[in-house]
């Protein structure tokens, strides 16, 4: 987006990146199965470089069709799909699918505004951005899909 309430503005400063701590969260209950892309046990969520251009949403893990599925139906509205694409290809940051994509979650990578994303100022100020949160309209309210929480 280019300009979020979420964002945090701080990023704008000197870049010295910390190490933060880390907390564990839960997207679904106990037992839905739970695909993470990319997995982080295997590779660390990383913002795109040069060297690393970052994730497209047409990568073959990623059923596109049904995801837009999960979009369409949660939000009650068609998605333009090619215009989406073309916003977050290769800033998605990772993709958090719950069960047989009865549920969801994209985040992208962003900048705070007036940053040029190839610009040495970009580097250390990238942020992972929840962009969408979707859940089958059946799966609604079913006492699981959607529960967020903090350990």
């Amino acid at each position: 987006p280019v300009f979020s309430s979420s964002l945090p503005v701080s990023r704008l400063g000197p870049s010295n990146p910390t190490s933060a701590s880390t907390s564990h969260t839960t997207f679904a209950k106990r037992g839905m199965p739970v695909t993470i892309f990319p997995d982080p046990r295997i590779q660390p969520w990383r913002p795109p470089s040069k060297d690393s251009p970052g994730i497209s949403l047409r990568d073959a893990r990623i059923d596109l069709p049904r995801l837009v599925h999960l979009i369409n139906d949660s939000f009650d509205r068609q998605l333009d799909v090619p215009a989406y694409l073309e916003r977050v290809d290769r800033r998605i940051a990772g993709v958090i699918i719950a069960g047989e994509y009865e549920g969801g979650a994209l985040l992208t990578w962003e900048l705070p505004p007036g940053i040029d994303p190839d610009s040495p100022e970009a580097e250390g100020r990238w942020v992972p951005y929840l962009d969408k949160l979707a859940v089958l309209k059946r799966s609604q309210g079913s006492g699981g899909v959607a529960d967020v929480s903090v350990e």
